[in-house]
């Protein structure tokens, strides 16, 4: 063992040995406990993404279903404002059809009390017309041809007069 090389390389072992006897008696275990903490916590950071994930699954769920019924809320409540509308619209129908026939009734009454005025004011004036013609030939002695040619003028004078 005189040969150098092989004193260095004896010694180089021997110091490796011991330096990793130390390293493994003082740092093996600190470095093994910091590197599983570490995959403990990168574990768990999974397991947190994971839950935090299902969570917002969960929250989505509740959130469409949530939507769907408030959807369904508001079709429901249009379709009762469309059948309100429609009923509504049904009443105003109704009463305009019944306001119409009330005025129409009122009407035809105003128009058969018209026709009644005039009818009764027309015989009043064919009354007044007959006393005055016969009250014309009355007053004159005369023969059945002259008496209508003297009420035929006297229409004539009072046609003349009312269309003045």
């Amino acid at each position: 063992m005189n040969n150098p090389l092989v004193r260095e390389i004896i010694v180089q072992l021997a110091g490796f040995g011991i330096f990793f006897w130390v390293l493994k008696a003082f740092a093996w275990k600190p470095i093994l406990k910091l590197l599983e903490d570490r995959r403990a916590r990168i574990e768990k950071g999974f397991q947190d993404i994971e839950s935090g994930k299902k969570e917002a699954e969960g929250l989505k769920a509740d959130y469409h279903a949530k939507i769907a019924k408030i959807e369904e809320e508001a079709r429901f409540k249009i379709q009762e404002a469309v059948q309100e509308g429609k009923k509504i619209a049904q009443e105003i129908r109704e009463k305009a059809r019944e306001e119409a026939n009330d005025i129409l009734v009122k009407a035809k009454q105003n128009i058969e009390l018209e026709a009644a005025k005039a009818q009764v004011d027309l015989k009043r004036k064919i009354v007044d017309l007959a006393l005055s013609a016969a009250g014309h030939v009355l007053k004159r002695d005369l023969n059945e041809k002259r008496q209508r040619e003297i009420v035929e003028e006297y229409i004539s004078e009072l046609s003349e007069g009312a269309s003045k």
